[in-house]
């Protein structure tokens, strides 16, 4: 495994676990926030987790482009395939999800953010799985 792959390992399981630890600790909290304070409190997180979340995304996409562009394998295209289904689910699912949650607090549209949620964390999961038989197999 070269230095550039095991900078995508790491990235990619970075991004697993902010993703379950957001699913599992973030979006569960918001219900508990007072719907006077929320739309403060969501502008707040939403720039919080800009940088430990969007630099990595940026980074893993990066990274898979590099290693497809120098390792032209089905592989490579079913990882940036993952990535462009987990950026497609965020920006056409989540984002719209957040912009809505953020005028106004309600229980439908924080269910239908943490189910958006959700499907990226399974997809960046799924992602890593693969990454890890396919680092075990080139072993």
């Amino acid at each position: 495994m070269n230095d550039l792959m095991l900078l995508y390992l790491m990235v990619s399981s970075y991004m697993v676990g902010i993703a379950w630890y957001a699913y599992f600790t973030h979006y569960p909290l918001f219900s508990y926030i007072n719907n006077s304070d929320f739309s403060v409190y969501h502008s707040r997180y939403v720039l919080s987790t800009t940088f430990p979340i969007a630099i990595p995304m940026v980074l893993e996409l990066a990274l898979c482009c590099w290693l497809l562009a120098i390792d032209l394998r089905e592989f490579w295209i079913i990882q940036l395939a993952v990535i462009s289904l987990i950026w497609g689910v965020t920006f056409l699912w989540s984002v719209p999800y957040h912009n809505k949650i953020e005028k106004v607090f309600k229980i439908e549209t924080h269910s239908h953010l943490i189910v958006s949620h959700l499907v990226r964390s399974l997809l960046w999961s799924a992602k890593l799985i693969i990454l890890f038989f396919y680092i075990r197999n080139s072993l």
